[in-house]
């Protein structure tokens, strides 16, 4: 009967594992995901009152975790004060939910063939929307 115990225990714990590694983003998925949001913060939200840098992510089954950076510039050059927050995003689980990759594209910037999910940047959009509104309140 222990035996029969064991190899279930056992089981549980493997299969359990399996199931979280599934969610897991590769260090280097997460380097393409954060230079892609970062290089389009120039052309984005960056435009507005605030400089956002994405620093990091981390995930779980739940939700994706971004923590940004706000940077407010405030008169004079190099003259700025950081608001740190953190993204909740739900319903993006894989990092093909987060970035296409181009198969056809041959160019010399290796980067250029990787682009961003336009649901995973309304989910993006939307919560930087709410988090500017938390800045100074």
């Amino acid at each position: 009967m222990r035996k029969h115990q064991f190899i279930l225990i056992l089981f549980v714990i493997l299969s359990t594992s399996n199931t979280i590694a599934n969610y897991q983003v590769t260090s280097k998925q997460e380097e393409i995901v954060l230079e892609k949001l970062n290089n389009l913060c120039g052309d984005s939200w960056c435009e507005g009152e605030y400089e956002i840098i994405f620093h990091d992510l981390s995930q779980n089954s739940s939700y994706l975790k971004f923590h940004l950076e706000f940077e407010e510039w405030i008169g004079a050059e190099n003259n700025y004060k950081s608001h740190f927050r953190v993204c909740n995003i739900e319903g993006i689980d894989t990092f093909e939910q987060m970035i296409t990759i181009d198969h056809s594209y041959n160019g010399q910037y290796f980067d250029q063939k990787y682009i961003l999910v336009e649901k995973f940047l309304h989910k993006i959009d939307d919560c930087i929307l709410n988090l500017e509104t938390t800045i100074n309140n």
